[in-house]
C-alpha cells in the first residue's frame, strides 16, 4: 500500500516538473524577448525620427524659406573630406559648398552635400541654401551687396600662424596632408542702405578622416 502511494506521488511530481519550464529554457525565452524588444524599439525610434524630419521639411516647404539657425546647424556639421573628392569644402566670394553630417532635408539622414550661394534677382540679394534637389531662401536684402569670407588659422601644429579672413577656399596647406581642411569659420558680409551686417558661421568639426594606405605612399593627393 505504501509503495503504491509513493509511486503515485513520484509520478505526480514528475508530471508537474515536466509541465513547467527549466531555468535554461526560461533564460532563452527572456533573451529572445529582449532581442525582439530592442529591434522594435529601434524601428519605432527610426520611424519617429523620419516623421519628425518629414514634418520639418513640410513646414519649411510651405514658404520655401529656411531660418538662419538651421543654416548655422548645417554649416557647423561640415565634415573634413579626403583630397580628390568632389565634396571637399570649396568657396568663393558668392558661394561655397561641402558635406555636412547635419542635413536639413530628406536627401540623407547622415552625411549629405550642400551648397550656399548669394543670388541677386530684381535688386533683391538672396541667401540661398540647397541640398540635393531641394532649395530654400534663408534671407533676402533689398539693394544690397554681399560676399563670403573664410577664416584661415593655418596649420593646427603652428600656434604662431596668422589668423586671417580670405576670399576663397581652400588655401595652401602642407604637402603631406591627405585631406582638405575646412575653414574655422565663414563670414557673410552684407552692405545695404549704407549699413554693414555680418553673419559668422562657425565650423567646429576639425576631425580628419583616417589615413589610407594610398596616402602613406603619396597617392592621396591629386
Amino acid at each position: 500500500m505504501t509503495d503504491s502511494v509513493d509511486k503515485k506521488t513520484r509520478t505526480l511530481i514528475t508530471a508537474k516538473l515536466r509541465a513547467g519550464y527549466t531555468l535554461i529554457e526560461t533564460l532563452i525565452m527572456l533573451a529572445i524577448i529582449s532581442m525582439i524588444s530592442v529591434l522594435l524599439l529601434e524601428a519605432i525610434r527610426g520611424a519617429t525620427s523620419s516623421g519628425i524630419r518629414i514634418e520639418r521639411v513640410a513646414s519649411r516647404s510651405i514658404g520655401q524659406h529656411l531660418d538662419m539657425f538651421s543654416l548655422r546647424t548645417v554649416i557647423a556639421g561640415a565634415t573634413v573630406q579626403y583630397l580628390g573628392l568632389d565634396d571637399v569644402m570649396v568657396g568663393s566670394g558668392d558661394a561655397f559648398s561641402g558635406r555636412t553630417s547635419t542635413p536639413i532635408g530628406l536627401s540623407g539622414l547622415h552625411d549629405t552635400t550642400f551648397a550656399v550661394r548669394l543670388q541677386t534677382v530684381d535688386r533683391e540679394t538672396r541667401l540661398i541654401y540647397s541640398e540635393g534637389d531641394s532649395e530654400w531662401v534663408v534671407k533676402a536684402w533689398q539693394d544690397a551687396a554681399g560676399a563670403f569670407l573664410y577664416l584661415d588659422v593655418g596649420p593646427s601644429w603652428d600656434p604662431e600662424s596668422e589668423r586671417r579672413w580670405v576670399s576663397s577656399w581652400p588655401q595652401e596647406f602642407p604637402a603631406d596632408y591627405h585631406y582638405s581642411p575646412n575653414p574655422r569659420a565663414i563670414k557673410l558680409s552684407i552692405v545695404s542702405d549704407g549699413k554693414n551686417e555680418a553673419y559668422v558661421f562657425a565650423l567646429p568639426n576639425t576631425a580628419t578622416p583616417v589615413i589610407r594606405a594610398s596616402d602613406l605612399f603619396g597617392g592621396g593627393r591629386q
